[in-house]
């Protein structure tokens, strides 16, 4: 039935755009940014030689077309990843460039608060369901829009199982597809947001379901707040039963007339305990990475823990062991001077689940991060953190983990 509403979708939005269709209002958009990252010591033992340093470079165009009557395209091409091929030899690694988004959307369909979006494209939902930021996902979203309450409804293919490869292949083994449905609302109160909503992703018999609440706004002059509770729900392949949950709170506070600010947050992911029927470890509905607010022009907590995180990402996946079944505590300060940015960060981490005998203190976190904004059109930026390892680890030694960026947009 799912699969029927969104090709009734899909042919819709297409019927649309074809009746609407008139010559476009055009425009272009860019994208570039890069970051050289660098760690040392992510053993935490200062015996070893293990360091290093690399590029990171995302560039993109898109092209936005309003057909007008509500009607509208995006197209993004670009490249992101690693570039360091050799521009003789070939050898090193290098990204090609490619879609990363392609959508149709109508707004006000048929002159009702409905809009409809399907192709690829961008997703990020409060701070755990998001892509990353780079690739899009392909599917279709219906969004009603109103003053008081906002709703998207989405049908999203995280990975295409089948697909034209196995068109008249004559078999009945195609591989199961990677889907992902969701509700998201929002309610809107004066300053203040309330997002209600739930997920479901399926492939094959694994069925894991998320229903969540989260909250953010500014209640009162100069104060900044989110918070947020998920519970995981449904069953995997083998009809063991999902029960992680995770919890989030972050606060903020900005000093009137003065360029200092004081915040301070706490996100409790849940691990595994053995000892238990159920699945207790919290993921993430797309394995994407955590956000925490973006603060440092990158997802995740401190810049060290970071690069130690599978690939730089601070993904919530079942098998990136340096978020998931963790809590961290954050403390920080900041200043900000027309258009320099400052900001000193603690971070505590521990996990919540361990095998028998062993810590859960994973250490604590000093990182530092500046920003500056030239002229109103490029942003220059550096963070670093200093990450002392608790007991959780063998080993005694500190690490040390920052990046430098630049980024322009137009």
């Amino acid at each position: 039935m799912t699969k029927k509403i969104i090709v009734i979708l899909t042919l819709m939005v297409f019927i649309a755009s074809i009746a609407f269709a008139e010559k476009p209002e055009v425009e272009y958009h860019s994208l570039f940014y890069i970051y050289s990252f660098s760690w040392q010591n992510a053993d935490f033992d200062s015996d070893t030689d293990d360091n290093d340093q690399h590029y990171y470079l995302h560039g993109d165009f898109s092209i936005d077309a309003d057909y007008g009557n509500g009607v509208g395209s995006k197209l993004t091409l670009g490249a992101w990843g690693n570039f360091g091929r050799h521009a003789i030899t070939a050898s090193g690694p290098e990204t090609g460039v490619a879609l990363r988004e392609a959508y149709l959307n109508v707004d006000n369909f048929f002159d009702t608060p409905i809009s409809m979006k399907v192709g690829k494209q961008h997703v990020c939902y409060g701070d755990q369901v998001f892509d990353g930021g780079e690739d899009g996902f392909m599917g279709a979203t219906l969004t009603y829009g109103s003053d008081m309450f906002d709703m998207d409804l989405m049908s999203l293919r995280l990975e295409e199982g089948g697909g034209t490869n196995y068109i008249g292949s004559i078999t009945d083994s195609v591989p199961h597809d990677w889907n992902l449905y969701g509700a998201w609302g929002n309610i809107k109160m004066d300053n203040i947001n309330i997002n209600p909503y739930g997920f479901m992703r399926t492939r094959g018999d694994a069925k894991p379901m998320w229903l969540g609440l989260r909250s953010d706004g500014s209640p009162m002059n100069g104060l900044n707040y989110s918070a947020e509770f998920t519970m995981m729900m449904g069953e995997d392949a083998a009809g063991t039963k999902y029960a992680g949950n995770h919890y989030m709170g972050r606060l903020d506070y900005n000093f009137p007339d003065m360029p200092l600010s004081l915040g301070g947050g706490y996100v409790n992911l849940s691990g595994n305990d053995p000892s238990t029927d159920d699945n207790e470890l919290y993921e993430s509905p797309s394995w994407g990475p955590y956000t925490f607010g973006f603060y440092k022009g990158w997802p995740g907590f401190g810049p060290a823990h970071l690069l130690r995180s599978a690939y730089g990402f601070s993904l919530t996946a079942p098998w990136a062991g340096m978020v998931t079944n963790t809590n961290i505590m954050n403390g920080h300060i900041g200043y900000s001077m027309g258009k320099f940015d400052m900001r000193a960060d603690f971070f505590k981490y521990a996990k919540n689940e361990v095998a028998s005998g062993m810590d859960e203190d994973m250490g604590t976190e000093m990182a530092l991060m500046l920003q500056y904004h030239y002229k109103d059109t490029i942003t220059f930026g550096a963070t670093g953190g200093y990450w002392t390892p608790g007991d959780y680890f063998s080993g005694d030694d500190p690490m040390m983990g920052g990046y430098i960026w630049t980024a322009i947009g137009f």
